[in-house]
């Protein structure tokens, strides 16, 4: 049994007429006519008497048929329910930034995109968050894209960096490092450091930067 003969019976059940149904169907008249002999065989019932050239059901059809008729159509409306789906998706994604690129910066990245591309793609903001958020999200497949910082998975995710961010160090002006041009990591050895908060990435990536130079992090960086 298959979803072809389902759909042959039902066919001829609504038009009670193998010729019609044929007819509706593109296919010839002995093809649906074997079709529905190996149906029937399978079953091991008859489905239809002939009554002249008309194909009236018998009791045990309209049985299957009561119960087939509304299988296919749900089968049917989850198809369509599908592609529809598709068709919308294929112009759109589900997107995911962290809040620090929302100003200015993830609009024009997508602005740009979209005056080169083919065929723009409508950009749903679905969720601003942490960069371990966007992560999950995107594991989980409730996000197309996500604009973040490096993942903690790499090798999970398609990934691309977009350009660097520089981190500066902010003190008083009576700060003794505030007559240094530059300052490396180990010149904050004996200060204490207030940074970001967990879980923004930039606090994960200050605690690897600090572990590099054998600094502990939960002594250095405090959210």
């Amino acid at each position: 049994m298959n979803l072809q003969q389902l759909r042959y019976f039902v066919a001829i059940s609504q038009f009670g007429h193998y010729g019609q149904a044929a007819k509706a169907l593109y296919v010839t008249q002995s093809a649906l006519s074997n079709s529905i002999k190996k149906l029937e065989g399978e079953l091991g019932v008859r489905l239809f008497e002939h009554q002249g050239r008309n194909a009236v059901l018998t009791d045990r059809g309209k049985v299957f048929a009561a119960r087939i008729s509304p299988i296919l159509n749900d089968l049917d409306n989850a198809i369509s329910e599908i592609q529809a789906d598709t068709e919308a998706r294929q112009n759109k994604a589900r997107l995911g930034a962290v809040a620090a690129l929302m100003r200015g910066v993830l609009s024009s990245l997508l602005n740009s995109y979209n005056e080169n591309a083919e065929e723009p793609i409508l950009f749903d903001l679905s969720h601003m968050g942490s960069t371990k958020e966007c992560e999950q999200n995107l594991l989980n497949d409730t996000l197309d894209i996500a604009f973040c910082g490096n993942p903690a998975k790499p090798n999970e995710l398609n990934w691309i960096p977009l350009f660097p961010e520089n981190a500066i160090v902010a003190v008083s002006s009576s700060h003794p490092l505030a007559k240094m041009q530059s300052v490396s990591l180990t010149d904050l050895r004996n200060y204490k450091q207030l940074s970001y908060r967990e879980p923004s990435y930039m606090y994960y990536a200050f605690c690897g930067m600090f572990k590099k130079y054998n600094l502990s992090p939960p002594a250095c960086v405090r959210g």
